[in-house]
């Protein structure tokens, strides 16, 4: 005769199970929720595994990224473009082409850019010629620099370059009028988010 009947657990077990539980969830709570609900991280764990980078703090959430602290690092003027010791050369004063390149339409070009890696884009201009750009991403946040390098036969060890634009964004369009004939490169040199 058989019976069906499921076997009980004893206290003794019950007590293990329960014990084991609480174990396996305070190591949860202190390695992974934490980091990443809290910002706390008391055994290095959370930036170990990443769980840190999932931390948003509520009030950055509620106030927006405009009021939120920088979080890349803060680009200045002085480091956009050469530096006061470049030496601009005569190049850079020629007078313009009275003729422009034909007008090119590239409508849509997609490029992909892995995380932690970079790509350039360039542009033949003449002094003066003009270009339209827009570009958007995914969402992802990326470190974007816009600059012209004059365009000469043999460049000198450090050369001249201009920034027009320098940025952390996910979306950015305008004008560009060239102040020289050169190579305009549209640098995405870090995939940042």
């Amino acid at each position: 005769m058989t019976t069906n009947e499921e076997p009980v657990m004893g206290n003794k077990q019950l007590i293990k199970y329960l014990i084991i539980s609480i174990l396996i969830g305070g190591f949860v709570l202190v390695t992974a929720i934490l980091p990443a609900e809290y910002n706390i991280d008391p055994l290095g764990t959370g930036k170990l595994f990443g769980f840190s980078r999932l931390y948003q703090d509520a009030a950055e959430e509620e106030i927006g990224m405009q009021n939120a602290p920088l979080k890349f690092k803060k680009l200045t003027i002085e480091e956009s473009g050469s530096g006061p010791d470049v030496p601009v050369p005569e190049k850079v004063n020629e007078q313009a082409p009275v003729e422009q390149y034909t007008k090119r339409e590239d409508n849509n070009i997609t490029v992909v850019i892995p995380a932690g890696k970079g790509i350039e884009y360039k542009f033949k201009m003449l002094k003066y010629g003009s270009t339209k750009y827009e570009w958007y991403t995914d969402g992802s946040i990326l470190y974007s620099d816009m600059h012209g390098e004059l365009l000469l036969a043999t460049p000198p060890e450090d050369e001249f370059f201009e920034s027009y634009a320098e940025a952390y964004s996910n979306n950015m369009t305008g004008t560009l009028i060239a102040p020289f004939e050169g190579i305009l490169k549209i640098s995405f040199p870090i995939s940042c988010l």
